[in-house]
């Protein structure tokens, strides 16, 4: 399947981009990346074969496929056997929702009580799942325990 592909390049993405925003203190000629991807999908229809994106500062500053673009002295990172897209957003999540998948073990039931901290920590596998499909911004709705369901009984 493609999106453990995708999933990585996502990920490879947000870590230049992050890389890139942290490395401030370096030349302006460090500073700038240029991605190659064998495609990328600019998530509005479109996809683009042999296209480079350029990261400067942290930000995306060019998406082409023009080689010649390619600022002088730019890091060239090479995923070219690779498919980009931009992060998803999921704008209704439960991110700190933990059931441990026990079978017979009513979802409701696993949350009589939880510790913030321990919820927290336990969402962790959530949170991973999200991101290894190419989720890269969420907006968490708050824990179940905050509302009260019918079923809770």
């Amino acid at each position: 399947m493609r999106w453990p592909r995708i999933t990585t390049v996502v990920l490879l993405l947000t870590t230049v981009s992050m890389h890139t925003s942290l490395a401030q203190d370096k030349p302006a000629a460090k500073n700038v990346k240029a991605v190659r991807l064998g495609k990328l999908w600019d998530g509005k229809g479109k996809v683009l074969t042999n296209a480079i994106v350029v990261i400067d500062g942290g930000k995306i500053r060019a998406i082409t496929t023009d080689a010649s673009s390619i600022p002088a002295g730019a890091e060239t990172i090479d995923l070219s056997k690779y498919t980009g897209l931009p992060g998803l957003i999921d704008v209704h999540t439960h991110m700190t929702f933990y059931t441990d998948e026990t079978p017979g073990v009513p979802l409701l039931k696993q949350m009589a009580n939880p510790v913030p901290a321990v919820e927290v920590f336990l969402a962790r596998k959530g949170a991973m799942r999200t991101l290894e499909a190419g989720v890269t911004t969420v907006r968490d709705l708050a824990p179940i325990n905050t509302w009260t369901s019918p079923c809770a009984t």
